[in-house]
Formats: structure tokens, C-alpha cells, sequence
């Protein structure tokens, strides 16, 4: 049976809890000092770390950032995607990098590849769609293969400048060399996954007003 609540087997026991400041010399670090470290990337394109992140700072510098989706456009970065605003280290110099949080690609994969994919689907089927590729809209084309979504232009028809059919044996090729680059995909976003997992476990810093 479950002991009962009372003040006399209760007790408040006060915790100790690590903060990690920033300093400068002896001086706690201020978000205008923060916000004067270089902008640069932390994570290479192969998702490893181009220096040695120290932690993460709870204060976006910029109020307004471009946009990762690569519009053009200038978005409010306190209120928008998840990220963290890393303290890293490149040789003797400090930087600080903006990095968002990891989602798998919606499109799946989109490449050269896949347009000759779906081009080479529509010629081989008597310019017709065959049932394996479905419509998204009218200029773009998916299909599954290996178990990922693969994304396509639109093919090209016979009557249009510059058109070439292509073959069974370019379908077949095209397959060959996507199953590859879809190989290499998953090994690409495994290893930005496990860079923001390794971010998210930085320690958090403090710094001044």
C-alpha cells in the first residue's frame, strides 16, 4: 500500500542546476557581442561539423532571416521553423550558425534522373502514361521506386522541338542509376539527421541582456 501524503514524510529538497555562461574574459558574453560573431554554416553538405560547437544560445540575433525554402523571401526567425542559433568554433575564431531542424524531404528525390524515368515510361507505352506514374500536377509526374517517392517532369511529346524517344534500355539504365542515387540519399539524410540530433544535445549558454 501506498504511503500517504503528509507534511511530516514530505520533504522539499532543493537541486542544483549546471548553467553554462559565455564569458569573455571575466565578463558574461552580451547579445549585442553575440550578435557581432560571423554567420557561417556548421553543418557540411555531407553533414558533418566544419568546427567544434560549443552549445546553443536561446536568442535569435536577426529578427528577420531568408527564407530556407529558397523563395526569396525574408521570414521572422523567432516565430519561425525549429532551430537552434550555435556557438562554434573554426580554428582560433569564434562563429555562430543558424540551423534548422532535420525533416525528411517531402518530395523524395527529384534528379535528371527521374524526368528520363518518367520520360522513358511515356515513350516505351505508346505515349501514354503507364499505370505506375501518377500525376501531381500537370508539369510534374511521381512513382515509387526502393520504396521512395521519386518526382518527374512532365515528358516531352513528339510534336515538340528537340524531342528524342527514348528506349527500353534507357528506362532500364535510368533505374539502374536512381536505385544508386537513392542509396546515397538515405545515406545523405541519415547523416543530417544524426548532425541535428547532435545539435539538439549541445548544452544550452547564457548570455547577458
Amino acid at each position: 500500500m501506498t504511503d500517504r501524503l503528509t507534511p511530516r514524510n514530505v520533504t522539499v529538497t532543493t537541486a542544483t542546476i549546471e548553467v553554462k555562461t559565455l564569458t569573455l574574459g571575466k565578463r558574461q558574453i552580451t547579445q549585442s557581442v553575440f550578435r557581432q560573431l560571423v554567420e557561417e554554416p556548421l553543418i557540411d553538405d555531407n553533414g558533418s561539423f566544419r568546427g567544434q560547437p560549443w552549445g546553443y544560445i536561446n536568442h535569435c540575433p536577426d529578427k528577420k532571416v531568408a527564407d530556407d525554402n529558397l523563395t526569396g523571401k525574408m521570414i521572422d526567425c523567432a516565430t519561425g521553423p525549429d532551430h537552434r542559433h550555435v556557438v562554434w568554433q573554426k580554428g582560433d575564431e569564434l562563429r555562430r550558425s543558424r540551423i534548422i531542424a532535420y525533416r525528411p524531404p517531402y518530395y523524395g528525390v527529384w534528379s535528371d534522373t527521374t524526368d528520363l524515368i518518367v520520360q522513358a515510361g511515356y515513350c516505351t507505352n505508346n505515349h501514354e502514361m503507364p499505370g505506375w506514374i501518377t500525376s501531381r500536377r500537370s508539369d510534374e509526374f511521381a512513382f515509387q521506386q526502393d520504396g521512395v517517392r521519386c518526382t518527374g517532369t512532365a515528358p516531352k511529346r513528339g510534336w515538340e522541338v528537340g524531342y528524342e524517344c527514348a528506349t527500353a534500355a534507357m528506362l532500364e539504365r535510368a533505374r539502374a542509376d536512381l536505385t544508386e542515387q537513392i542509396a546515397q540519399e538515405r545515406v545523405f539524410q541519415a547523416a543530417r539527421k544524426s548532425a541535428w540530433e547532435a545539435v539538439v544535445a549541445l548544452p544550452q549558454l547564457f548570455i547577458a541582456v
